[in-house]
């Protein structure tokens, strides 16, 4: 679950942020047989076009085959993105200007390289904008503090702050209404019950060799920083996606870091989640300057070892920058811009995939979803009817509106060229809306998180099912999986060894290190070996 525009000024949900050359990932094989033929010549092609040259630069994505036999429409007629304000690291202003929804269909045969390419895309940004952006920030948050936080944020959200860290057991419990209290405490149960499981496959012991056993033991990771995104839209799911796990890891310090509200308070669902899942600190800052105080640490907010958490592509650049410095600090996973792949058949409802499609766009202008129909007898034009008119229903349908001049709709012909393209395209979101769902799920190697069958929206992984919604986007899913119970935690070995099993096991290391002129290495071997031959 990722969210928030290019154009909101308040840093919260994630856009990626790492260099450019960094997006630039290999192109996944395919079998041959699965795609079209000139669709698999288009495999040998780099990424960057777009569905006409008139467009934005796409993200680098690897080159996209396409089914033999598809047909593809798209949901706009170009990917645009919008210029960012420059004071978009703090102020998260709603986009409520209308866009027309143009949908445009094309056939596959009539495509050329550079048409197909632009399939794998995601909308781009101006990375070396934003780093010039967040970096000053980053830098003068290290240097100067909580004085930096609270100017920033009076510039970016003007609010006036007096203290930016509150410890969350100084804090009253809010008022919440009963039914939304009853709504997140069901989500803390399920994410518990889910999370605390992974805790069973955390540790190993096993005997390698007779006298030589090796383990690995779970160790919580002591400090982290949850970044609660609070700007078009208020999350506090997300504080119990990240807040829950860190609380069954046993991780001692746990800063949730989201914007204040108008009047410098707390949003009473966050301060509700953060309290029943053991947060220890609240920051009331967002953006970059909230990441880098968690970063570098300030009078007032403990330095973390681990930042975690969805935000806009400031924060997330601010996570990049301050994980390759001298802050020694870790982050989660890069993210893009919210997204979903939804793959549906013939009998699945228009409106339940209108819906879910919509799920995702309203989160930002630069969202992008995908709708893959599975066979010629899916009713597309049905399909993009509910997605404009429920479009034009929402309280964020302009929003969702823009998210839609990113996305598109490709029809293919059977299941192997659906699982090939989402398998391709790596979605954060992957729902698979069709017969026997579950059949299909040993073809699915790349997604966040995967919804199977006709009764499981999206909606419930970014909620309450138990799953965590903190995912990969932009394609990273081939690489990356969301944040779990590993996230909060690091691994150690242990190695013990017998005297018969160094006595075994010595004479090929001290072999190995020999080959590799490393002597102290062997003497280190040869001399215990030495001592336990004279013993005998």
């Amino acid at each position: 679950m990722v969210m928030q525009s290019l154009t909101t000024p308040l840093v919260s949900s994630s856009c990626v942020v790492p260099t450019s050359a960094s997006l630039r990932s290999p192109s996944p094989s395919f079998s041959a047989s699965v795609f079209s033929q000139k669709a698999s010549r288009a495999l040998s092609f780099g990424s960057s076009g777009l569905l006409n040259s008139g467009a934005v630069e796409a993200s680098a994505r690897p080159s996209v085959g396409l089914p033999s036999g598809g047909r593809i429409s798209t949901m706009a007629s170009q990917t645009t993105v919008q210029k960012m304000d420059q004071d978009s690291p703090v102020s998260e202003a709603v986009v409520d200007e209308p866009v027309q929804i143009k949908l445009r269909s094309l056939k596959l045969s009539d495509l050329g390289p550079s048409e197909i390419r632009g399939l794998q895309a995601r909308p781009r940004i101006d990375f070396t904008n934003i780093q010039n952006i967040v970096g000053p920030i980053v830098e003068d948050v290290r240097s100067r503090g909580d004085e930096a936080v609270k100017e920033y944020t009076v510039k970016f959200d003007k609010v006036t702050l007096e203290n930016i860290v509150e410890l969350v057991a100084d804090l009253p419990d809010p008022e919440l209404d009963p039914e939304v209290k009853a709504a997140f405490d069901v989500a803390y149960a399920n994410i518990k019950t889910f999370h605390a499981a992974q805790k069973k496959s955390q540790s190993m012991e096993v005997e390698t060799m007779p006298g030589v056993r090796c383990k690995r033991v779970a160790r919580a990771i002591s400090n982290v920083g949850l970044y609660v995104p609070g700007g078009t839209a208020v999350l506090p799911s997300t504080a119990l996606m990240l807040a829950v796990p860190a609380q069954i890891a046993g991780c001692r310090t746990v800063v949730v870091a989201t914007p204040p509200r108008p009047d410098g308070s707390i949003c009473p669902e966050v301060l509700y989640c953060a309290k029943k899942a053991g947060a220890t600190h609240i920051l009331k800052a967002g953006g970059a300057q909230a990441v880098a105080a968690m970063a570098w640490g300030t009078d007032t907010c403990p330095k973390v070892d681990k930042i975690l958490g969805p935000g806009n592509q400031y924060v997330t650049a601010a996570k990049m920058l301050l994980q390759n410095s001298e802050a020694m600090v870790s982050i989660d996973m890069p993210a893009g811009p919210s997204e979903v792949l939804v793959i549906a058949d013939k009998y699945a409802s228009p409106a339940h995939i209108a819906a879910d499609l919509l799920s995702q766009a309203e989160h930002g202008p630069d969202s992008q979803v995908v709708f893959v129909a599975v066979g010629d007898d899916v009713d597309v034009e049905a399909i993009e009817a509910e997605v404009e008119a429920q479009c034009n229903a929402l309280p964020r349908g302009s929003i969702a509106a823009k998210a839609l001049q990113n996305s598109f709709t490709l029809i293919v012909s059977t299941k192997a060229e659906a699982c090939a393209f989402s398998n391709l395209y790596a979605p954060e979101h992957l729902i698979v809306n069709v017969e026997n769902a579950a059949s299909w799920l040993d073809s699915i190697d790349n997604a966040g998180s995967v919804f199977l069958g006709r009764w499981t929206p999206e909606s419930v992984g970014d909620y309450a099912s138990g799953t965590n919604h903190v995912l990969p986007t932009y394609g990273y899913a081939r690489m990356y999986g969301g944040v779990s119970l590993d996230s909060f935690v690091k691994y150690m070995t242990v190695q013990s060894l017998s005297s018969e099993g160094l006595l075994a096991l010595g004479p090929s290391v001290a072999k190995m290190a020999e080959v590799e002129g490393l002597d102290a290495h062997a003497r280190a071997v040869t001399l215990r070996l030495k001592d336990l031959k004279a013993q005998k």
